[in-house]
Order: C-alpha cells, then sequence, then structure tokens
C-alpha cells in the first residue's frame, strides 16, 4: 500500500509541476508582449520628438524670413504705422502784442488756474476782453518784464501803468489764425467787481 501511495503523490506533483510550468510560460509571454508594447510606445515617442524639433526649425526659419523681408522693406524706405500717430497733436502758439489800456482802477476782467499766467475766464465788456484778450491765451511778458507764474503777473500788474503792452501766446487754428473767444460769465457778476489786481488772482485761490 505504501508504494501505491507514493506513485500516486509523484503522479500529482508532477502535474503541479506542469501547471506551473505553464503559468510560467504565459506569464514569459505577458511580459514580452509588455516589453514589446513599450518599445513601440518609446519608438512612437521618440519619433513625435523628432516632429516636434523639425516643426520648430522650420518656424524658426519662416520667423528668419519674416524678419529679413521686414528689414529689407525698411532697407527700401517703407513708411510703417507710427503708433504715436493717434496721439493728440500739440497745439501750436503764436506769440504777439497786445496794448491793453485801463481806466484807474478799472477791472481787466481776467481769470487764470492753477496759478499760472493762461486765461481761463474773460469777460466781455471790461480792459482785457476790449484788448483782445482771450480764453487761452498765456501772458508771457507785462511792459518787457517776463511772467512764469500767476504770482509774477500779479506783481506787473500792481506796477503797470494804465496802459501796458502784453505779450502773449495764442493757439492758432488750422488758417494760422489766433483762437480763443470771451467766455462770458454773467451769474457771477460780484467777481467781476474786485480790483483788477485781485481778479487775475481770485481764481488761483
Amino acid at each position: 500500500m505504501r508504494d501505491g501511495e507514493d506513485v500516486g503523490q509523484l503522479r500529482e506533483l508532477s502535474a503541479k509541476e506542469r501547471e506551473l510550468k505553464s503559468q510560467k510560460e504565459s506569464l514569459e509571454e505577458e511580459v514580452r508582449r509588455l516589453q514589446s508594447m513599450v518599445n513601440e510606445a518609446k519608438a512612437e515617442l521618440k519619433a513625435s520628438e523628432g516632429e516636434m524639433e523639425d516643426a520648430g526649425k522650420r518656424l524658426e526659419e519662416a520667423a528668419s524670413e519674416v524678419r529679413a523681408d521686414f528689414a529689407s522693406e525698411d532697407g527700401a524706405g517703407t513708411v510703417h504705422a507710427d503708433p504715436t500717430d493717434n496721439a493728440p497733436a500739440e497745439p501750436q502758439m503764436r506769440r504777439k502784442c497786445i496794448k491793453l489800456t485801463r481806466s484807474p482802477g478799472a477791472k481787466l476782467g481776467l481769470f487764470f488756474s492753477n496759478n499760472t499766467p493762461e486765461i481761463t475766464r474773460v469777460f466781455p465788456g471790461m480792459a482785457g476782453a476790449q484788448a483782445g484778450l482771450r480764453t487761452g491765451m498765456i501772458i508771457r511778458k507785462v511792459d518787457a518784464a517776463t511772467v512764469t507764474s500767476l504770482a509774477e503777473l500779479d506783481a506787473c500788474l500792481a506796477k503797470a501803468c494804465d496802459s501796458m503792452l502784453l505779450e502773449v501766446d495764442a493757439e492758432i487754428d488750422s488758417d494760422g489764425d489766433s483762437m480763443g473767444s470771451a467766455q462770458e460769465d454773467t451769474s457771477d457778476t460780484e467777481r467781476c467787481a474786485v480790483p483788477a489786481v485781485a481778479v487775475a488772482t481770485a481764481e488761483a485761490k
């Protein structure tokens, strides 16, 4: 009986061995299949990298051609749009002389702002308007004395005679004429009644 049992066990072990061998072969086959897939993926990735490198070279060549064409056009005198073309043009100014005559104690009827000698308001019928001073004009001199601020203008007007010569910068229009017009303000008559020098400084305050 013992010999029969041993033979049965040997047969059982042999069958398990064959089963394990078959499983091993299957696993080895699966490993080979997966390795093949990995190799194919690597090959595709390498090919893609080559295509991307070629595309980058083509783009760089195209950019170089564009830069060369642009430089060639510039050398040929091609005019390109200036980004500052749409910027508002600086106003053109013209220096002119204006004789201003005032009666003793009369009001000039001029207003200024931001501590500058630029006229921002002219009251019709007063000495400034009668002399031809207009909104937008900048007083540069009073009887040859240079004016750069409202304080200097105030001092010059206090020293000036009733008849004085003003040098002003006036904006000119497309026809070459001086621009600016008297700006009427009848809603603030109390401010028009102050002395001439005070009128010049009232706006700054």
